[in-house]
């Protein structure tokens, strides 16, 4: 299909993200991270590697679909806004000190998102919520967590009422 790997800061580990020249479309790999590792990893099945996302099986469940609008509409598979806005939450809480500025943008994401949803599909936020501290209690106190943050940078946003 065209695609190339876009390099990444270090030559000796393998691109997870590719491009196709003359579009703005970025295709990125990823697998869910099932050790403490953020090193790449190799898929065999399709001979390339895939970074490493926490929660990534909260994020992919029960997608929604859309249309890309490139040089033609192509209709994929996408996360429901509402779990991407939870999974920013509890993601924003396990980075690292070096990735702060990733965390911090993680917060703005979820609030820009879960602002919009609260207005326009309020009734989708607590299923989404309930769904991801069911993950167990790691889950709910990086969430919980995360959406303390959230509410200590913008402000009580009041999204369960």
């Amino acid at each position: 299909m065209g695609f190339l790997p876009v390099p990444r800061l270090s030559h000796k580990e393998p691109s997870t993200t590719y491009f196709i020249r003359k579009s703005r479309l970025r295709l990125d790999i990823l697998t869910p991270k099932i050790t403490e590792s953020d090193a790449p990893v190799f898929i065999g099945r399709f001979n390339c590697a895939a970074a490493p996302l926490p929660y990534l099986s909260y994020l992919v469940e029960n997608p929604v679909q859309a249309v890309i609008a490139d040089t033609e509409p192509l209709l994929v598979n996408i996360p429901q806004p509402v779990r991407y806005a939870m999974h920013k939450l509890i993601v924003s809480q396990v980075r690292d000190v070096s990735a702060s500025a990733k965390s911090q943008k993680d917060i703005y994401q979820a609030h820009q998102l879960l602002s919009f949803i609260k207005e326009e599909r309020p009734g989708d936020i607590q299923p989404a919520w309930d769904n991801l501290v069911a993950g167990g209690p790691k889950w709910k106190k990086r969430a919980e967590a995360g959406l303390a943050d959230m509410q200590k940078r913008f402000g009580d946003l009041r999204i369960f009422e």
